[in-house]
Formats: C-alpha cells, structure tokens, sequence
C-alpha cells in the first residue's frame, strides 16, 4: 500500500513537472493559459473547457490536481504532450483542433 502512494506521488508530480514546461503551458486545443487536464488519448494538455468537449467524444480525461496517472499516463505524456504533437501538425494555421 505505501510503495503504491509513494508510486502515485512520484508520477503526479512528474505530471506537474511536465506541465511546467513552455509547450505545455497552454491548452493544444484552444491555446487558453494554464491547463489542468491531460487527455490521456493524445497525451496532451488541456484547459477545463476543452476536458468537457473531450468527454463528449469520449476521450479520456483526467484532472492533475484530482487523478492519479499510471506509469503508461506518464510515459505518454514523456514521449507525446503538447510540442509532439504541434510539431507532428506542423502545416496548420492554429493550435491542435482534435474534436
């Protein structure tokens, strides 16, 4: 029970970390300041407003401040987040629009 918490902590704040950075720093979808979600489909960053519309298509949404990320959340979001994925795109005229 104690290595999982202890687990649980360690991937929240590398969540925290990686949210830190200037790519992540605003929401892919809408490019509003300061998200607080990750989808976990696209291991990108999102805004409360975006999270919403990402549950609507049935995505997978999780809260930083709320969830607990799995080795895999964070694993993706190491290997994707925000600047992957602007830079897998990188012919478009605005911020990701994935819905």
């Amino acid at each position: 029970m104690k290595r999982k918490v202890e687990e649980d902590e360690k991937n929240e704040k590398i969540v925290r970390n990686l949210m830190k950075l200037p790519s992540n720093r605003r929401c892919i979808n809408c490019n509003s300041q300061g998200p607080q979600y990750v989808c976990t489909n696209f291991s990108t960053f999102v805004c409360a407003t975006c999270s919403g519309i990402h549950r609507e298509f049935s995505h997978r949404v999780k809260s930083v401040s709320m969830a607990t990320f799995t080795a895999e959340d964070v694993a993706g979001l190491r290997e994707g987040g925000n600047e992957v994925i602007n830079h897998q795109l990188p012919n478009r005229q605005t911020k990701l629009i994935i819905f």
